[in-house]
């Protein structure tokens, strides 16, 4: 089991540099262990936090990410632009994830362009969710991740009940026929994915 360490963006009007500090503490005490700095981000559609805290812890954890190699896992909520431009601004890591991607079609190539992996939930089995399909099909093959983001979004037929690990198979059943292929080869493909995405031995 690995694990991924971070301020999530609703908490960055809390953080201090203490909290950053204890972050590279548990990277430096469990190289082993921890794979990931995040998730961290922007969210403007809650705003928890005030967007300046959650920039400040942004870029503090996109600098922790490539002082100890780590990958950055990103949450972005109505903030597509303000992401992109702290992204060109501070420098991506060698390894970045768009965690639940729910952007559309241009908001999957910036992110491709910048070498990000697009980590897709339930959200992709959503009938309103034609957006988040199409990034996913235009995706390439070893872009791909599938992810609950458990307890929520839970993927049809379960929608609006509380969401476990073991339903990314539903999500990944989903996601194969999409794109017209053998469940057991998608599975294997993201697998290698995920232990690309983290580096994983």
């Amino acid at each position: 089991v690995g694990a991924s360490v971070g301020i999530h963006p609703h908490d960055a009007d809390s953080a201090t540099e203490d909290d950053l500090g204890i972050l590279a503490l548990l990277v430096e005490a469990n190289p082993e262990v921890v794979a990931g700095i995040g998730e961290c981000g922007l969210d403007l559609f809650y705003e928890y936090s005030s967007q300046q805290s959650q920039e400040a812890a942004f870029r503090s954890q996109i600098a922790l990410a490539k002082r100890y190699d780590r990958t950055l896992v990103i949450h972005t909520r109505d903030a597509w632009e303000d992401t992109f431009r702290i992204f060109d601004d501070e420098g991506v890591p060698n390894r970045l994830i768009m965690h639940c991607f729910v952007g559309g079609p241009e908001e999957a190539r910036r992110s491709l362009d910048y070498g990000a992996y697009l980590s897709f939930s339930g959200i992709a089995t959503f009938k309103n969710a034609e957006d988040v399909r199409q990034s996913f099909l235009m995706a390439p093959d070893d872009r791909i991740l599938v992810e609950t983001d458990a307890p929520y979004l839970a993927p049809v037929p379960l929608r609006g009940r509380p969401n476990v690990i073991g339903n990314v198979a539903i999500t990944a059943s989903f996601l194969a026929q999409l794109r017209g292929v053998e469940e057991r080869d998608f599975a294997t493909m993201t697998w290698q994915n995920t232990i690309d995405a983290f580096k994983l031995s």
